[in-house]
């Protein structure tokens, strides 16, 4: 017996409802959006649902990146790479700072790259048997700063430059994107293009990008931009 897209979507649903940080957004807007993938035939399928998730993902993360509030942190040789404790040195101290210096902005997902998780103390590779793919999953709960890790793909950094990015709320809300899906199935030369719509949310939600980076780099980064001013 084949089962319906609702019945998917049920499915679905009570895996991603554990994704907070992008299931319970708070609405500002939304847009008409899609997802198409080519599948060898024409019988509702799972896997393009999933695919689909992951793609409003990226594209949830890509909107966060490209609203964050930048903040530059200035180290030395590597001193924030010192995990334990609480003080300058610690990615920890920076991301609770935002709580007092920032209008009372409370830290709830954190977003790392595979270079900047370092910076927490977590080298372990992330599991892969799950439905969805490993980095949808958390890497870390903090339970005593009220925050999640999550290690984000999209993060672009390297290792002379860490980016972390903070947010205080839910950066998507799949639940209402999940209501409106619907779901299409149409007879192509190279099998059954699978199309799924549905509405991509702008939500609620402040978010700040830590760049952490040497002291020296700052310096060099100010002296570069002052010259090109100057030959403007």
């Amino acid at each position: 017996m084949r089962e319906s897209f609702d019945e998917y979507k049920s499915t679905i649903e009570s895996n991603i409802i554990n994704f907070t940080y992008l299931y319970d957004g708070d609405v500002l807007f939304s847009k008409k959006d899609s997802y198409s993938e080519i599948v060898s035939h024409d019988r509702t399928s799972p896997l393009p649902i999933i695919n689909c998730i992951s793609d409003i993902y990226d594209k949830s993360i890509k909107s966060m990146m490209d609203r964050s509030i930048e903040k530059v942190i200035g180290i030395k040789d590597n001193t924030i790479l010192n995990i334990p404790g609480n003080t300058d040195d610690n990615i920890f101290y920076y991301i609770d700072e935002l709580k007092s210096k920032t209008n009372n902005f409370k830290p709830l997902y954190v977003f790392c790259s595979e270079n900047s998780r370092k910076l927490f103390g977590i080298t372990k590779k992330m599991a892969i048997n799950k439905p969805f793919p490993s980095h949808l999953y958390d890497i870390h709960k903090y339970h005593s700063q009220s925050y999640d890790l999550y290690l984000a793909p999209l993060i672009d950094d390297n290792e002379d430059e860490f980016h972390v990015y903070v947010s205080d709320k839910s950066i998507q809300s799949l639940v209402y994107s999940i209501q409106n899906m619907e779901y299409d199935i149409e007879k192509v030369d190279n099998g059954y293009k699978h199309t799924i719509y549905y509405k991509l949310y702008e939500c609620d939600f402040t978010c700040y990008k830590l760049i952490i980076k040497d002291i020296s780099q700052i310096r060099e980064d100010k002296i570069n931009q002052l010259l090109n001013d100057n030959k403007l």
